[in-house]
Order: C-alpha cells, then structure tokens, then sequence
C-alpha cells in the first residue's frame, strides 16, 4: 500500500523565510553543508501512520473416530496463516535521517501445515 506523503523540499539553495517564527533565524541557508542536490522532509503529524492490518485464517480439518466403547482417535490437519499476509508488523527505524527509516524488521509468519492426532482413552 503506497499513499501520497506532503514534504518539505530542502535544496542547497534553501533559505529560512522571513516570515519564520522564532527561534528560527531569517535568511540562512537551511542545511548549508547538503551533499546531495535536494532532500525531501515528510511532514505527517505525529500518530498518522499506522501498520497495516493484520488479518489471519486458521483452517482445521478433524474427525473423530471410535475404536470401542472407550477408546476415540480424532486425526487432525492444520493450515496456519491461510491468507499469508505480508504485512508490516514492525520497522527498524520511524526516525527520518537514518539510514533504517522504514525500513521493514517483521513479518507475519510464513503459511504452514500441520498434522496432528488426539487420542482419548
């Protein structure tokens, strides 16, 4: 999912304005020693940028079968995960200037099988 962010446009030309309220000081230059020709800045509010959400399915397949009056086997089959959602659950970083910003340190786990059986005497 890829939205539209509102930024701030830094170049190497960028001046404070003059209409910039205090402490900021009117006229010099924004990032005087940039490297790079320009830098874009988001500007969400704080709380606006949630992780997706998270939608998980679990399949079981069972039966059960008497073996006597007493004694009952129920075989299983377990599908975990069914969807296999790649949501982001987690990021390295939210702070802007880092090398990590956004950048994705969990998953949801993968889809897996299982097979199972419960036996009751």
């Amino acid at each position: 999912m890829c939205r539209l962010r509102r930024g701030f446009l830094i170049t190497r030309t960028t001046r404070y304005p003059s209409n910039c309220p205090a402490p900021c000081p009117v006229g010099p230059l924004v990032l005087p020693n940039l490297t790079t020709t320009s830098l874009r800045i988001p500007l969400d509010p704080s709380g606006s940028i949630f992780t997706e959400r998270i939608n998980e399915v679990e399949l079981r397949l069972s039966r059960n079968f008497r073996i006597n009056k007493r004694m009952r086997i129920e075989p299983r089959f377990e599908i975990f995960n069914l969807l296999n959602d790649d949501a982001i659950t987690a990021y390295r970083s939210v702070s802007y200037g880092t090398t990590s910003y956004m950048q994705p340190s969990a998953l949801p786990p993968a889809r897996f099988i299982g097979f199972g059986v419960q036996l009751r005497y």
